[in-house]
């Protein structure tokens, strides 16, 4: 296995501009494992983008269409196995505002995965990187901005996900008890109207309806299963007035809870 370690770094280049090239390229691993071991890491960014096969960051798999990235400074250990066959792009790159940037925009380090093809865009950069004249340098800045917003679009709908599914499992624990719509837009860390507007996105129905959904759900369950009765099946699933529940049951199933119950006996 060849070994890289910092000594085969290129030398560290502050820059004036948002976003400048400190090197870039694209390699194929195809004839034996390679692994590149930084203890320190690097004084720039470094942003790797796998075109075919898999790399192993920090214990991690990042394959096929996936990024990786490395903040300054941060300890790097990745490994290619050249029976992956692997093909990947790599960026090192830094910026007199590209720590506020890259914060404000939600880009972290670790792996991204994105939905579109970057390969075009990443050659792009490397051609206008080894011109090396200004104005193929300023065209350079303005691609590295284009690939930082679509890998930032892709972990902002990465971490609204997750964030909606942690508001999932919270209706799931939760749904005997009042709606609470503030508490579950917390739980996503905005506003209850983005809540709204996030979660009907997703899910195609609004966060409340979503909620008596479920209610409506496990009464079925325990009107199936159980011998409770409808107003002790209404107090379970979080109704303290048994009409307003045989009437929203009735409205979601076409039955009354009664109804409903003598199916199954």
């Amino acid at each position: 296995m060849k070994i890289f370690t910092d000594a085969e770094d290129t030398r560290f280049v502050p820059s004036n501009r948002t976003v400048s090239i400190i090197s870039c390229g694209y390699l194929a691993i195809s004839e034996r494992d390679a692994m590149t071991v930084r203890k320190n890491g690097r004084r720039d960014w470094s942003l790797f983008y796998c075109e075919d096969g898999k790399i192993c960051f920090d214990g991690v798999d990042a394959s096929k269409g996936q990024v990786w990235i490395y903040p300054p400074n941060m300890p790097q250990k990745y490994i290619k196995l050249a029976r992956d066959n692997t093909k990947y792009y790599y960026l090192h790159f830094t910026g007199s505002e590209l720590d506020a940037l890259t914060d404000s925009i939600g880009i972290k380090s670790g792996l991204t995965v994105v939905s579109e093809e970057l390969s075009g865009l990443l050659s792009a950069i490397c051609t206008e990187f080894q011109k090396g004249d200004s104005l193929s340098l300023l065209k350079c800045e303005y691609l590295m901005l284009k690939l930082l917003y679509k890998i930032a679009s892709a972990s902002g709908s990465r971490v609204r996900q997750t964030a909606l599914q942690n508001v999932l499992e919270a209706m799931v624990l939760n749904y005997d008890k009042p709606y609470n719509a503030e508490y579950y837009a917390s739980l996503s860390c905005i506003s209850v109207s983005r809540f709204n507007h996030l979660f009907k996105e997703a899910y195609g129905i609004p966060p409340k309806t979503y909620f008596i959904n479920l209610r409506i759900e496990n009464a079925c369950r325990l009107l199936e299963n159980t011998d409770m009765s409808v107003a002790e099946i209404s107090n379970a699933v979080g109704y303290t007035d048994v009409f307003g529940f045989s009437k929203i049951f009735k409205a979601r199933t076409g039955y009354s809870p009664r109804d409903y119950k003598s199916c199954y006996k």
